[in-house]
């Protein structure tokens, strides 16, 4: 996911959108100029998670290594539940991920970052980052569909991996 969103971000912005996985969706935004986000949900919960565990807010340097941590910690919490979620109902994984995916992006970008404050209403986001997220999570489905099924029967993958 974050390997696609820099290649969105790099066609888009070019150099400036640099190598941290967090910060290309903004220079995305910036470039497309219609927006400007003002926040920073990772960086938002690692910090209130800091004043709860710690006592204390994170400094800068703090909060840029802890937002990718809460940020790849959801995404395996979310794979986790995926895949045990198709153990249990096996018709889960239908559309290679793709219907999961689609479901993460509304309902953590869509819905509940707006709510809790962590982003902007979706209708002050150009339609250009909304493509771009909801095309990366896209492809966090596949990604995690293919894992699962590789993970799930290893001598498929085996087999395949052999054959080419």
């Amino acid at each position: 996911m974050n390997q696609f969103m820099g290649m969105v971000a790099r066609a888009v912005a070019g150099p400036k959108a640099g190598n941290d996985p967090q910060r290309r969706k903004f220079a995305i935004a910036e470039a497309t100029r219609e927006w400007q986000e003002k926040a920073d949900p990772t960086g938002q919960v690692s910090d209130a998670l800091a004043v709860r565990l710690l006592g204390r807010h994170l400094d800068e340097h703090e909060r840029a290594l802890a937002g990718p941590v809460v940020h790849y910690a959801f995404g395996a919490l979310a794979g986790a539940g995926y895949g045990a979620g198709c153990e249990i109902a096996p018709g889960l994984n239908r559309g290679f991920g793709v219907p999961f995916a689609w479901s993460l992006w509304i309902a953590g970008d869509e819905i509940a970052n707006p709510l809790l404050r962590l982003t902007p209403p979706p209708n002050r986001i150009p339609p250009a980052s909304h493509a771009a997220q909801f095309a990366s999570h896209i492809v966090y489905g596949v990604v995690l569909e293919g894992v699962r099924r590789a993970i799930r029967n290893p001598s498929l993958a085996a087999r395949d991996g052999k054959q080419g």
